[in-house]
């Protein structure tokens, strides 16, 4: 029998990563539904299903789909800024695998890995993808900061009084992801002191591993540093920031508008547009950093603790028809695409040798 080489170990034990993440998700949506539909009618909740106005639910699947296209805006931005841009399509493509590895790994640890591969083979190297997308990951994050402060220092009403059953987890998730947040801004601003970081554990493996021995690692982390800085140094101007920033709020605030129009389906004028986005924020903010697919599980959880209150038996089937936009039909719609860009990639590449 034929041994597998070190490549091919190396691919099997990313398919069985993978495989294991999906089976998570799978098994943690299977038990997420199971949860929610204990004790129903489920006869009855079909039937208000089937009685959700379609007009407002095509919209949702609309913002859902300019959420993911206004990441390749600003992807396609950031990289303008410091080597010549990608093509919008390169770009859309880039967003699309993020946001599906990030909706099967917790934490959403496995979108960015994914997109600097991506976009290695697209020709951007890895020392501007790795600041570009930790610049990305900043301003995520600073939204949902600037979502909490909002409702925290204004208090309007009635989000306000909607958040009192979920008060700690928001009170918990501001705190957590504004120290995230802070975090990746000093990998922007400090790059002396992430090549410092990078330096001994680097050697510790060169000395460890008798394949790295006979390599020039540290010459290679410099020359990949020094790459780093170019990007960093355009990217930490806090105008750049600032832009970025404008670009992730409009971005973020499309898909939480998704929860205004699935109230609408329903007939429910209960809420503003302003006053479900800012609630729907809320619920990011409370789950973003819990170390679940999708925060599944969790989402629901706080999403039925706000508006059963207020919406009754109809917060269930709003919750399914708001997720089910917002998440599952953008879980499978980025797969679609993921895939095709992954074996387009393939031929790109072989076209381009």
């Amino acid at each position: 029998m034929k041994s597998l080489n070190d490549k091919d170990k190396e691919t099997v034990k990313k398919r069985r990563k993978w495989f294991v993440n999906i089976l998570f998700l799978l098994v943690l949506t299977g038990a997420t539904l199971l949860a929610l539909l204990r004790g129903r009618d489920l006869g009855a909740l079909l039937k208000v299903l089937g009685d959700a106005d379609i007009r407002w639910l095509i919209p949702g699947v609309g913002l859902m789909i300019l959420f993911i296209l206004g990441e390749s805006v600003i992807i396609r931005h950031l990289l303008g800024g410091i080597q010549s841009p990608l093509p919008f399509f390169r770009c859309a493509q880039c967003s699309f695998v993020g946001f599906f590895f990030s909706c099967v790994t917790p934490f959403a640890g496995g979108g960015q890995p994914a997109q600097v591969l991506f976009l290695r083979r697209k020709g951007v190297s890895s020392a501007v993808a790795v600041p570009m997308l930790v610049m990305i990951t900043i301003s995520y994050k600073l939204v949902l900061v600037v979502y909490g402060a909002v409702v925290f220092l204004l208090r309007p009403e009635p989000v306000w009084t909607a958040l009192e059953p979920v008060w700690i987890w928001c009170v918990w998730g501001f705190f957590i992801t504004t120290f995230v947040a802070g975090f990746f801004l000093l990998v922007i601003l400090f790059p002396d002191t992430m090549e410092g970081l990078l330096r001994r554990p680097l050697a510790l493996a060169q000395n460890k591993i008798p394949k790295l021995r006979k390599k020039d690692l540290t010459g290679r982390l410099h020359r990949w540093m020094a790459q780093y800085r170019l990007a960093a140094g355009y990217l930490k101007d806090l105008r750049c920031l600032g832009r970025v920033l404008a670009m992730t709020i409009v971005q973020r605030t499309l898909l939480f508008l998704v929860s205004y129009l699935a109230l609408r389906a329903f007939g429910i004028r209960l809420l503003s547009p302003a006053d479900a986005a800012l609630i729907q924020g809320m619920i990011s903010l409370g789950t973003d950093l819990l170390p679940l697919p999708g925060g599944t599980g969790a989402n629901e959880t706080m999403f039925l603790s706000i508006y059963t209150p207020l919406l009754g038996d109809l917060a269930l089937p709003v919750l399914l028809v708001c997720r089910g936009i917002s998440y599952y039909a953008q879980l499978l719609i980025t797969a679609v695409f993921t895939a095709a860009a992954l074996t387009g990639g393939k031929k790109f590449t072989r076209g381009k040798k």
